[in-house]
């Protein structure tokens, strides 16, 4: 690795990315469980519980839409989809590191996200009047015509944005205070060479993942010894890791590098059907993969604790 911090913010800059999306549960006050409880004293599905009151909560579900859902299921693809460029970062929470060689790729897959998006949310309101009318069947006396937002609070509501962050210290602080611009760059300092052994050991973790996944894959049934089944991911996903990996080396990690180069030579122009159909292909394919799996676990020690998960 290179000195702590070293060109770090000459090589990438932070992407921040906001997605927001509609909140769709509620509390149950007191007084409304009172009233269903009173109400329906004969209704089998009525629940007690043995404990004081105010420390239990009840929720109530206000929208149950499948549209809402595809929304949120968009959200984790374009995530996984942004860490085949960039890399998490622990700076907050939809905070990435980006090689800048990758930004307009990442401009490209955001843009497009962006517009899909739009189209899930133009669904969803569609079928919100209707969606809250089915709804409100469900809940019964437990529904609340006021807690429902406006069409137009719907669409606001899932907001999708994003901006880039260059690594810096303002340079106008020097001329303010000669003490304060050092201090402020000591720290940027600190904080990139934790980011860089953050990195290192970030992408460790997600090319084992990635290996002893198709390793595992790869190894015959141990009951039948047959072939076991794997998804063409297994190999695209390590393929899409392998090909943005010199990009994403913000830590010049060596002994990693070695490794990709290894794997690239082991995956170039492999296809999930030919592991599946050739033996040959299947067995060498495995055994040098088991032996890169070796080796990556002798060079991580302690797996990083990620918010974001690559196989997210």
């Amino acid at each position: 690795m290179k000195p702590a911090g070293k060109d770090l913010s000459e090589r990438a800059v932070c992407l921040t990315v906001r997605t927001s999306k509609m909140g769709t549960s509620r509390r149950v006050k007191a007084e409304e469980i009172g009233e269903q409880s009173a109400e329906r004293e004969d209704d089998r599905r009525a629940v007690e519980v043995d404990a004081d009151t105010a420390e239990v909560t009840v929720s109530k579900e206000l929208l149950n839409a499948p549209e809402a859902r595809a929304i949120r299921s968009y959200d984790i693809e374009i995530k996984r989809k942004l860490l085949t460029l960039a890399l998490p970062s622990s700076f907050r929470e939809g905070t990435y590191l980006l090689p800048i060689p990758l930004i307009e790729r990442a401009e490209e897959l955001l843009t497009e996200a962006a517009a899909k998006r739009a189209d899930l949310v133009d669904v969803l309101v569609d079928v919100y009047p209707d969606r809250c009318k089915e709804q409100a069947v469900r809940l019964r006396k437990l529904h609340i015509a006021s807690e429902y937002p406006t069409i137009d609070q719907v669409r606001r509501a899932y907001a999708f944005d994003w901006q880039y962050i260059a690594f810096s210290v303002p340079g106008e602080l020097k001329s303010i205070s000669g003490s304060m611009w050092r201090r402020e760059k000591e720290k940027a300092a600190k904080s990139m060479a934790e980011a860089q052994k953050e990195i290192q050991g970030v992408l460790r973790a997600a090319m084992a993942e990635l290996v002893d996944h198709l390793v595992e894959r790869l190894q015959p049934d141990a009951e039948t010894g047959k072939p076991k089944s794997f998804r063409d991911t297994a190999v695209s996903k390590l393929q899409e890791f392998l090909a943005t990996f010199d990009f994403r080396n913000l830590a010049d990690d060596t002994d990693l590098a070695a490794l990709v180069d290894r794997a690239k030579g082991l995956t170039a122009g492999l296809s999930p059907d030919a592991l599946r159909s050739q033996d040959t292909v299947r067995a060498k394919v495995a055994a040098g993969f088991g032996q890169i799996k070796a080796t990556l676990a002798t060079m991580i020690i302690d797996k990083p604790q990620r918010k974001i998960r690559f196989e997210d």
